[in-house]
């Protein structure tokens, strides 16, 4: 049954899909409602499988408590994880997820981009952390953008990628996802670098230039220049 959240104008939808009568787990993302087996879930998510030792109490303090909050209500019925929007997870990457984990769209090499990087980012150790799975979408990942340039294909989404490759520290993939942005589209420095990270590499004024070459090591200057003796025509070089 659909419930309304704190707020009357919305209503939490169960998801057409992935709400099983016999699910032991009720999870809340955005608007969506699954509700799912929490076996299948805790067997391949550190995530989830801490959710039980949340739910008796020994989970305080841990990483995984900052992503979800579990209502234990009824401690009898289905355990309740709501994903609150600080997490950043989102219902679609949820659902390729289970996509995945119920062999309804499994991960392979023929998968659409957008779906392995809504399993790559929601699999990922800062959310629900699937570690083999994770591990999976990233090969495939890794695949798009290979770090051969003249191989680029450009036929991936290059600017949805970029920020997965950036929050996932992917140092390699990002300098290809960049460099395929650089060669194929017309783009602005601020579509690439971080603002903070453009200020930094704005160039210096002049004075700070002339100051910093003065105290360069590599240019040192005499503290003092010994003058020479003025000559006149007809004299000697000393």
């Amino acid at each position: 049954m659909n419930q309304p959240t704190d707020n009357e104008d919305i209503l939490v939808q169960n998801h057409p899909i992935y709400w099983f009568p016999d699910g032991s787990l009720i999870l809340d993302v955005e608007v969506q409602r699954f509700k799912v087996h929490h076996t299948l879930l805790s067997r391949h998510s550190r995530f989830f499988s801490a959710v039980e030792a949340k739910k008796e109490g020994h989970l305080e303090g841990t990483t995984h408590q900052k992503s979800g909050a579990l209502n234990d209500e009824n401690r009898d019925g289905p355990k309740h994880v709501v994903l609150e929007p600080k997490s950043k997870i989102k219902a679609a990457d949820v659902e390729a997820l289970l996509q995945h984990l119920y062999h309804d769209a499994p991960l392979s090499k023929d998968s659409p981009a957008s779906h392995v990087m809504s399993v790559l980012l929601v699999s990922s150790p800062q959310h629900l952390d699937f570690p083999v799975i994770h591990k999976r979408a990233l090969e495939l990942f890794e695949d798009f953008f290979p770090k051969n340039p003249e191989s680029f294909t450009h036929n991936h989404p290059l600017y949805d990628a970029l920020p997965i490759a950036t929050e996932l520290n992917l140092h390699e993939v990002r300098k290809a996802i960049i460099y395929s942005l650089v060669t194929t589209t017309e783009f602005d420095v601020d579509d690439i670098l971080p603002t903070n990270e453009v200020e930094n590499q704005a160039p210096q004024s002049s004075s700070e230039l002339n100051g910093s070459m003065a105290e360069s090591p590599l240019t040192p200057f005499p503290k003092k220049i010994q003058r020479l003796p003025q000559l006149t025509p007809g004299s000697a070089c000393p």
